[in-house]
């Protein structure tokens, strides 16, 4: 459940680097890079131009699908 609650964090705290994240969260910085690319592969986190990462939505809908 890291990955979700970093999410919620990085939205609050706006566009920022891992380590800072790291910091802000009290985490290693390599359980949080873990926990960004996992939401940045899932389409949840964005990575600017910058090089910063930031989740620049407010609330997002998924739908999954359980059964065939």
């Amino acid at each position: 459940m890291g990955e979700v609650s970093n999410g919620q964090e990085l939205h609050k705290v706006g566009s920022t680097s891992i380590n800072a994240l790291a910091k802000h969260l009290h985490r290693h910085y390599k359980n949080v890079f873990h926990d960004v690319k996992t939401l940045e592969t899932a389409g949840l986190v964005e990575k600017t131009e910058a090089g910063k990462y930031c989740v620049p939505w407010d609330e997002f809908t998924a739908t999954v699908r359980l059964a065939a």
